[in-house]
């Protein structure tokens, strides 16, 4: 996989790892703008856990990424807040000041007053905000680019610097879609228990999650978990299906059209309890039964 940044956003930040996240952040939230969701507080928003990043950048570390994370919200740059339905579910939501996507990502830029934080916009004419000059010259632009020591060393990244994709492409490319759908299984994937078989998933699969939508996949997986969480009151032994296995065809039993059917009877079976006729005997039956007896001699 390829990976790229803004040259305009790195320059500003003189740092490339910070400029290719936000570049990644860009294209989700340009995502989810293009199909209206995940929108809160004024902002589209686009949502991940620190396992994914980790498997979508593998050459950062955890901490690596919480360094990132943590200096462009010192920058004000980045905004992390949650917004999930349920309690337990710690995944973090990630979205741009407006004033820095109106200066460099107008595609996602959104007339606000207010940010997540119910403040006005943290950029204003006095801060060290980069302004766009179009009579820079060429050699100018060439120095600035110099300065950022763009060697595979520095940035960790490939050289070529192709798109991750690129922002200002439409995001309905083949190049484009891949990737969201490839994006789109690796956060699932985080929320499955068994990583057994991933490379076994099939690509009709991942796109059938992908068009199916996250949160309704998300609903999918936690049904599933449900499942076996009941079915351990009975079998404390039974383990989770490989990721593979559920992934490619598990899933299947959980989808609303068979979900309501096979709760019913996996949840719902009747009682197996014995349930013997009583029946009543009387000093004739005994009698008889005894008289019948054939002694063995």
């Amino acid at each position: 996989m390829n990976y790229s940044f803004d040259v305009d956003v790195a320059t500003y930040l003189k740092n490339v790892n910070e400029a290719v996240f936000v570049h990644n952040i860009a294209y989700w939230i340009l995502h989810n703008k293009a199909n209206d969701t995940n929108f809160n507080d004024g902002y589209y928003w686009t949502y991940n856990t620190q396992q994914a990043f980790s498997e979508l950048f593998p050459f950062w570390t955890r901490r690596q990424i919480r360094t990132i994370v943590d200096n462009l919200k010192s920058k004000n740059i980045l905004i992390v807040n949650q917004f999930n339905k349920k309690n337990y579910d710690q995944t973090k939501w990630y979205t741009l000041n407006h004033s820095f996507t109106k200066e460099f990502y107008k595609e996602i830029y959104i007339e606000s007053t207010n940010n997540a934080n119910g403040q006005i916009g943290q950029f204003d004419n006095n801060d060290s905000f980069m302004q766009k000059n179009t009579s820079q010259s060429t050699n100018d632009l060439n120095g600035q680019i110099s300065q950022l020591k763009l060697t595979k060393k520095s940035i960790s990244i490939d050289q070529s610097v192709n798109p991750i994709p690129n922002i200002n492409t439409n995001i309905n490319t083949n190049n484009n879609n891949i990737l969201a759908i490839e994006e789109n299984f690796e956060n699932l994937w985080s929320l499955f228990p068994n990583k057994k078989g991933k490379a076994s998933v099939n690509k009709k699969s991942k796109e059938y999650f992908y068009n199916l939508g996250f949160e309704k996949s998300k609903e999918i997986i936690q049904r599933y978990l449900d499942y076996v969480s009941e079915r351990r009151k009975e079998f404390s032994s039974l383990n989770y299906q490989n990721g593979s296995t559920f992934f490619n065809s598990g899933y299947v039993d959980y989808l609303d059209e068979n979900y309501t059917e096979y709760k019913a009877k996996v949840y719902n079976k009747p009682q197996q309890t014995t349930n013997y006729e009583q029946r009543k005997y009387d000093d004739d039956f005994f009698d008889n039964l005894y008289d019948n007896v054939e002694y063995i001699k």
